[in-house]
This record gives C-alpha cells, sequence and structure tokens, in this order.
C-alpha cells in the first residue's frame, strides 16, 4: 500500500482534465472545431468575418489599375507609404510569366491617410503608363 500523501495525489491527477469542460472531450482524442467550443466558441472566430476589423480594411484599401507588367510590389510600397502605414499591397501577376496583370490592391491602417493617396497617385504616371487610383469595392 501507498502512503496517503501519494494516494492522494494520484486520484488528484485524473480529476483535472474531467474539470476542463469542453477541454475534457478534446483531451479524449475527439477534435471539436473552434466554432462549437463550448465556452470559446465566438471568443476569436467571430471577429475575423464582419468585425470592425474586416470592415476598416475594406474602407482604407484603393484598387490600382493601369498597372506596369514589369511592376513590383515593393516599389508600389514605397510609392504608398509615403501618404501613411500601408497594411497590405497585393499585385496580381500571371502565375506562368510571373509579370504583373496591371492591378494592384493597396490597403492603409487610417482612411484618411488612403484618401490622400487616391487624390494625389489618381492619374499619376509610373512606367509609362497613367495609374488609375480608386477606393476598392466589396465583393459580392
Amino acid at each position: 500500500m501507498a502512503p496517503i500523501g501519494e494516494t492522494g495525489a494520484a486520484d488528484a491527477a485524473p480529476e483535472e482534465p474531467s474539470s476542463a469542460g469542453a477541454g475534457a472531450a478534446a483531451k479524449k482524442g475527439s477534435y471539436v472545431p473552434p466554432a462549437l467550443r463550448g465556452d470559446r466558441a465566438g471568443a476569436v472566430g467571430d471577429r475575423m468575418g464582419g468585425s470592425k476589423y474586416g470592415e476598416r480594411d475594406d474602407l482604407a484599401t484603393l484598387r490600382v489599375t493601369n498597372v506596369s507588367e514589369m511592376a513590383e510590389e515593393g516599389e508600389l510600397r514605397d510609392m504608398f507609404e509615403r501618404f501613411g502605414r500601408v497594411t497590405r499591397v497585393f499585385l496580381a501577376k500571371d502565375r506562368e510569366t510571373g509579370m504583373a496583370k496591371g492591378f494592384a490592391f493597396i490597403s492603409f491602417a487610417d482612411r484618411g491617410d488612403a484618401v490622400k493617396a487616391c487624390d494625389k497617385m489618381d492619374g499619376f504616371g509610373f512606367k509609362h503608363l497613367i495609374l488609375r487610383v480608386e477606393f476598392a469595392k466589396k465583393a459580392q
């Protein structure tokens, strides 16, 4: 027989996972998707879709067209960063050739910076082409 102190410690270990609630199911080997986890449902995942984070990005994103085939993301970032903090640059490229397709999306941290960039960069000459800059519209 084991001493009383050791037996109590052995009994306490199995009780800890069962008191975890939703976490107990995951410890038994069954996967529970984040959206279906009891106490965590909506804690992080709900903010991804339609919250202020997604909308803010849409409101401060510019669509740049008539971009040269020879353009690079870094060049676009450098051109637009003088108006404010750029959070994302997406330059569409052809998969086979690697050349730019002629359009890009530039996202700013602040909508005011995006407005300034739109006003100043619309009609700007870049690599022998005149850029067309406007606010991006939501995909439907």
